[in-house]
């Protein structure tokens, strides 16, 4: 993302204009005029004041074009290293259209510190608290816990329009997950709470405030750093970070205003590395997605650039690699539709032939140039198709492979080693249930089938006294998505 050197540029403010070398003013002949030739033309004498105001304006002519070549030129030298893309939705018209935005739905919510490790996060039915489903505590613990089909409760009871959890793994033993819910007085705000080191402790939850109405999106770059994203009541962009280097105890700063005006679609977030994170949000009048990222500040200057494209759910965003970035979003025709940064932008491309898809797509990475997308279809059905970045080349080449049916949610997934893929989801009879992919063995497990994981049906007592929103715009998406 380096700039082309600024000594190749030619430095058009060297340039001079001869004022004798413009061209001289003729006289209008008679053409298309039969024997024109035998037609005396009249003498027409200008003027001197008038010839001299000729003269004058086309050298403000040739000055306004070597002016527009300059500023041309000086623009493309400070083009933010992010620069849009090309083509953008003019270059798609056809990812614009009228699909329904899907307004109600929930997903479980998948993390490892490593194989054998995975936590599942669900929300309770009946009680809207958070529940878990774990296994690999230790290197030989494969077996998912609690064995009698039912899962741990955790604890908090969540918004009406919060029904999935944030959950990240900072390293092992230490996971930190996040909810939207209220206090006494009505104020809407992110709860927190961690399993600290250790396989035994979870901590009481804590309260961040931040006046959310959405869910919260979170990262951790490192061990010691985490950033939670919120939209506000305003449909502004918030964030407060974690960091134990830089706050005192309990080392959560203060809510920086990032601005806008968004669509209440649960902010994006990613991170390729300890120093960088990429975010995204959607435009409430124009569908754009829009991006900024921070390496130290945010950028660029001007905090958000346009993207483009037309989006009827919330981007997932994934990155294999230093510098590289894919995005992935359900379109105005119900298509899903990608986007990649590689030093540039690329256009949006639709990866889903004729197939429509429901609510946020899912995309995870094991390895470098390999990278796991996942839908609901409107048929209910668990769709996947693979990226091979060293060829360029989607498995299968149109549309999706099916993986199953019976879905309740999009579903959700993380990778716990090289070559190893999870999925988890909600099924219309409201258990949660996995399944997996082994690139050794090339095959989905169990084969034909799904572990069920059990029901969250609820029944825990804790209640962190979560109102329902009084915002006025429409709550169109739940939870989130993106798992690190």
């Amino acid at each position: 993302m380096e700039v082309s050197n600024a000594s190749a540029v030619p430095q058009y403010s060297q340039l001079e204009v001869n004022p004798e070398s413009l061209p001289e003013v003729v006289p209008q002949t008679a053409y298309g005029i039969k024997d024109a030739s035998a037609i005396t033309q009249p003498t027409i004498t200008a003027p001197r004041w008038f010839l001299r105001k000729i003269h004058w304006l086309w050298i403000a002519l040739v000055v306004v074009v070597l002016a527009a070549l300059v500023g041309g030129l000086v623009g493309g030298l400070h083009k933010s290293p992010h620069s849009p893309p090309t083509g953008g939705s003019d270059s798609s018209p056809t990812m614009s259209g009228t699909a329904t935005i899907l307004s109600s739905y929930s997903y479980p919510t998948a993390i490892s510190w490593g194989y054998p490790h995975m936590e599942v996060f669900a929300v309770g039915l009946g009680d809207a608290s958070v529940y878990r489903k774990y296994r690999g505590l230790d290197s030989s613990d494969t077996i998912w816990k609690p064995t009698n089909g039912s899962l741990d409760w955790v604890g908090g009871t969540l918004t009406s329009f919060d029904t999935s959890v944030a959950a990240v793994s900072r390293t092992k033993y230490v996971m930190d997950i996040y909810v939207t819910g209220g206090q006494s007085d009505g104020t809407l705000g992110i709860w927190e709470r961690s399993h600290g080191q250790g396989a035994c402790c979870w901590a009481n939850w804590g309260w961040l405030g931040g006046e959310a109405i959405t869910a919260p999106a979170v990262v951790s770059r490192t061990a010691s750093k985490m950033d939670v994203f919120v939209l506000k009541n305003t449909f502004e962009l918030y964030q407060i970070s974690w960091d134990p280097a830089t706050f005192q105890s309990p080392f959560w700063g203060s809510w920086s205003r990032l601005g806008g005006n968004w669509s209440v679609f649960t902010p994006t977030v990613v991170s390729w590395d300890q120093n960088g994170m990429d975010l995204f949000v959607v435009d409430s009048n124009s569908h754009h997605l829009y991006h900024t990222y921070w390496n130290g500040s945010w950028q660029p200057s001007y905090r958000f650039e346009s993207l483009g494209g037309y989006c009827t759910s919330r981007p997932t965003a994934v990155s294999w690699g230093s510098g590289r970035l894919d995005v992935f979003v359900r379109g105005g025709d119900a298509g899903l539709w990608h986007l990649s940064y590689n030093g540039s932008w690329s256009n949006w491309t639709s990866i889903s032939g004729n197939t429509s898809v429901q609510a946020e797509p899912e995309a995870i990475s094991w390895g470098a140039n390999r990278i796991d997308v996942f839908a609901w279809g409107t048929d209910n059905s668990l769709l996947h198709k693979s990226l091979d970045g060293t060829k360029g080349l989607w498995t299968p080449s149109n549309g999706f492979e099916v993986l199953g049916d019976s879905l309740a949610g999009p579903p959700k997934g993380v990778s716990d080693a090289v070559g190893s893929s999870h999925v988890a989801s909600f099924s219309r009879f409201g258990s949660a249930q996995h399944i997996s992919f082994n690139q050794t063995l090339g095959t989905w497990s169990p084969e034909g089938s799904v572990d069920n994981l059990g029901t969250p049906v609820g029944g825990g007592t804790e209640v962190l006294n979560m109102p329902q929103s009084t915002t006025t715009r429409s709550i169109v998406t739940i939870g989130h998505a993106t798992i690190f």
